[in-house]
């Protein structure tokens, strides 16, 4: 069975879907390939194809921990500008504390970018969160009344975008697949499945 692999930079994470259903069926639970070994177990059951399942960019952790590294960075400096401390610590060690505040952030940040994915299959799309314990959201194809994508200017400048589902139940909250490489190019897979 072959399989087509996308890539955009080395910030995108690969792509993965299968070939054409001309040629190949798309892959079951059991013929997952190897690099979608993360997902955790019982995301898929036996009877569903695994039409894409994806990560967000590589560019998310650092898009999401920004406003927090820009305001460490911004104390840091001012700590050393008019050397104030924090109780107990050196202005060194004081503006350290502050930037290591921030990297603690990102690094927070990237463990829920690994633990991140989309999934999209012949009956449903689900999200895929948490690196503990992992929590696993669901949409029927059936439910889905609108998909559409959002991008803003940085996302644009790194084609990256949002991609929104909209439920044709009244009460539910639309689900959002962030931070998705080559959004447009996705967006148009997930309205074919929904249109088939």
């Amino acid at each position: 069975m072959t399989y087509r692999i996308a890539t955009t930079s080395f910030f995108h994470k690969p792509v993965l879907s299968a070939a054409a259903a001309a040629s190949d069926s798309p892959p079951r639970a059991a013929e997952l390939p190897s690099e979608w070994s993360q997902l955790p177990g019982g995301v898929i059951d036996g009877g569903e194809i695994v039409l894409l399942a994806i990560k967000p960019s590589m560019w998310r952790p650092l898009i999401e921990s920004m406003p927090w590294l820009i305001m460490t960075s911004v104390f840091a400096v001012g700590i050393t500008m008019f050397s104030a401390t924090l109780p107990g610590l050196s202005t060194v060690a004081s503006a350290q504390a502050v930037l290591v505040a921030g990297l603690v952030r990102l690094a927070v940040a990237i463990v829920r970018w690994v633990a991140t994915w989309y999934v999209l299959t012949n009956r449903r799309v689900l999200d895929v969160r948490g690196a503990r314990s992992p929590r696993i959201s669901s949409c029927p194809l059936v439910d889905i009344r609108n998909t559409y994508v959002g991008t803003t200017v940085p996302e644009k400048a790194l084609n990256i975008g949002t991609i929104t589902f909209v439920s044709k139940h009244p009460g539910d909250h639309p689900r959002l697949w962030e931070s998705i490489p080559e959004p447009e190019t996705t967006h148009a897979k997930i309205r074919r499945a929904i249109e088939n």
